[in-house]
């Protein structure tokens, strides 16, 4: 069961993929019949790691662009090509874990359990200020772009140690005016493994604090934290203020 909106996006992604989607407009249900995509994927015990593969059409699962999370697609397009002719056998984890992801991958970063160690949190965050419009007086926007490096996707703002981004206010000679002060940047973005988002926010609901002169040139440090955890000070980036 999905809202109305969920469903109408859910709809157009099948329209768009070449799928007929038939509905039942009294009971509000709708059908699709999936396509062959040449394997099947079976489970562990505990429903959160693969187990194994088994290749029942090596011709479909050849022609798939799209595979789910806990496969690696290219590694197991490869693995096939030297056996297109045979069907229905199957690919053990134990025996071939190139092929397979660990469900960390999905999990890890979802802001459940506090990444240890800190080093597994691998990425760049480079910022930028746009400048706001004169006519308006609008404020200047901040523009933050944060590529994911790690073996997980990310999952902005969630959990009981939600990943967020915080902030240190420095001079420009590096001195720290202010490590922490509890802000943190609006957001709820998640990004996989791999891809990169950019971030915006007007950059003046960052606040100084009361610790900070009105005068004087100011920089601001951003940087991932895993609140309840670490800071992780090798995904950061610089912009100065003032």
């Amino acid at each position: 069961m999905v809202k109305s909106d969920e469903y109408q996006h859910m709809r157009r992604t099948f329209t768009s993929m070449g799928y007929e989607v038939l509905e039942d407009v009294p009971s509000k249900l709708a059908f699709v019949r999936l396509r062959d995509p040449g394997f099947k994927l079976v489970y562990d015990p505990t429903y959160r790691e693969a187990d194994h593969i088994v290749v029942t059409n090596p011709a479909h699962l050849l022609a798939q662009s799209d595979f789910p999370e806990l496969i690696d697609g290219t590694a197991l397009r490869r693995f096939v090509s030297h056996d297109a002719h045979k069907i229905n056998y199957v690919i053990r984890k134990a025996d071939h874990p190139e092929i397979f992801v660990d469900g960390s991958t999905i999990t890890r970063g979802l802001g459940q359990t506090a990444i240890t160690p800190i080093t597994d949190m691998r990425g760049k965050m480079s910022c930028k200020l746009k400048a706001g419009s004169d006519t308006d007086n609008a404020p200047n926007t901040l523009l933050l772009t944060i590529e994911n490096q790690s073996r997980f996707n990310w999952k902005l703002g969630d959990g009981p140690f939600p990943i967020r981004i915080g902030a240190h206010i420095r001079q420009p000679d590096g001195k720290l005016l202010s490590w922490d002060n509890g802000f943190r940047v609006p957001t709820d973005a998640y990004i996989q493994r791999g891809a990169s988002q950019t971030i915006r926010m007007p950059i003046n609901i960052l606040p100084l604090g009361s610790e900070i002169k009105p005068n004087g040139p100011l920089v601001a440090e951003f940087a991932l934290v895993q609140d309840g955890n670490a800071w992780f000070g090798n995904i950061s980036c610089t912009v100065p203020l003032r």
